[in-house]
């Protein structure tokens, strides 16, 4: 379902800024809000497809696929610095693209796979993912500021200022989460040490009941055997006995 909607959403964003774009270049249309807004829930939209061709994948996969992205988002920022070097037009939209492919391409996929790993360590499994979007929209709300404040838009500083308040509290929550689970694992692990050396101790008790019950049959055994007449004794003295 999840790639149906990613496809569906790279197709509408691509048509939607082809659009955009080749009004603006061939009509010289500088557009209004309600064009500048479109173009930009068409970015998004664009780039969140792209997020969710692979948030079904394997974990291993999306690691993998993070690490691709990553490397694609790191050249093509080089090149967008590049040509704003040499004064190259265009340079603003490569900037906008590039942050937004970082924020809603790579960002969500990342989440999920630490959203997957924590799963693991957190004995309640809302700690994780409450967290994890935490960190999500505070690297968002930090990418996105930055992205405004290059750009002299409106509302940079509220987002970097949200965004490092955001960043701060996770980071917080996080290690009290943490050190709560090491002190708990810690007791798990002395627990299960305890019982292991229980079992220890029963298994010795046991093995030496065993040996005891061993050797007071063998005992009989020889008492047995010094009272009872051998068997070749009994054959030659009573017949078919």
């Amino acid at each position: 379902m999840l790639k149906i909607l990613g496809k569906i959403f790279i197709i509408l964003g691509v048509i939607i800024i082809t659009s955009i774009l080749f009004t603006s270049i061939v009509y010289n249309y500088e557009g209004k809000f309600l064009t500048w807004l479109i173009g930009s829930l068409s970015v998004i939209a664009l780039f969140l497809g792209i997020a969710f061709l692979y948030l079904n994948n394997s974990l291993i996969s999306r690691k993998k696929i993070v690490k691709n992205l990553f490397t694609i988002a790191v050249i093509f920022l080089g090149i967008t610095y590049l040509f704003k070097f040499l004064h190259f037009p265009g340079t603003s939209f490569l900037f906008i693209l590039s942050f937004a492919f970082i924020t809603f391409s790579i960002l969500p996929i990342f989440t999920k796979n630490k959203i997957e790993k924590w799963n693991q360590y957190t004995s309640k499994r809302w700690h994780s993912y409450l967290l994890s979007f935490g960190d999500l929209f505070s690297a968002g709300a930090l990418i996105l500021g930055y992205l405004f404040k290059r750009m002299h838009w409106p509302g940079a500083n509220i987002m970097l200022y949200s965004g490092f308040l955001l960043l701060a509290i996770c980071l917080i929550l996080w290690n009290r989460l943490f050190s709560k689970e090491i002190i708990l694992r810690k007791k798990a692990e002395q627990d299960a040490e305890l019982r292991l050396k229980e079992i220890e101790k029963q298994k010795l008790i046991i093995e030496e009941k065993n040996e005891e019950i061993i050797s007071s049959i063998r005992y009989a055994r020889r008492i047995q055997n010094s009272l009872m007449p051998s068997q070749k004794y009994l054959e030659k003295t009573l017949k078919n006995f």
